[in-house]
């Protein structure tokens, strides 16, 4: 479930980003975001499943050391 989570949010984020290098001097990185709606809806809702999931596992496998 994390893999698919992870691999919603990659393909999303290419999709609105663009990243340009020049060569020129001096070198000129141009980063441009492009704000689709459905595009970010799908970003923001893997990154909260993603918190939540991973804030689950975190909670569900500590254990507080005896003395702490």
């Amino acid at each position: 479930m994390l893999g698919a989570l992870l691999v919603a949010f990659t393909l999303n984020a290419l999709s609105i980003l663009s990243v340009n290098l020049r060569g020129d001097a001096p070198p000129l990185l141009n980063v441009s975001l492009s704000l689709r709606f459905w595009n970010l809806a799908v970003i923001v809702t893997c990154l909260l499943l993603l918190g939540v999931l991973l804030g689950y596992a975190f909670v569900e496998n500590f254990q507080a050391r005896p003395g702490s």
